[in-house]
């Protein structure tokens, strides 16, 4: 199937062999479709987790430097700590609570 919004030149989203796909986690693997090798899926913006639209491949901007990692190109490369705090550890709910678990004491949290 050819994706109609795709032109020649398009830079588009590849998840190279190896790579988790965030919606669904799928883990991409090297496979023959169709009688060729496959390295590598391009990726719409679905199976990124950006949106629900699945009719066609995220098409990026022409600027964008090839092999530059979406999560840079989109802006979604920050560091998410996700905690799970148990009954016992009241000083966990407020992020300076937080901070001094995590944070040395050479360097104080204010």
């Amino acid at each position: 199937m050819r994706s109609t919004q795709c032109r020649s030149w398009s830079k588009v989203v590849l998840a190279q062999v190896g790579a988790l796909i965030p919606n669904g986690g799928m883990k991409i693997e090297k496979a023959k479709i169709r009688g060729q090798v496959s390295f590598g899926m391009l990726c719409s913006e679905r199976e990124l987790g950006i949106s629900e639209d699945h009719s066609g491949l995220k098409i990026l901007d022409p600027n964008v430097k090839e092999g530059t990692p979406i999560a840079e190109v989109l802006g979604y490369d920050d560091v998410i700590l996700e905690i799970a705090v148990t009954p016992n550890r009241a000083d966990a709910l407020s992020h300076i609570g937080i901070c001094t678990r995590f944070v040395s004491p050479s360097r104080p949290c204010f």
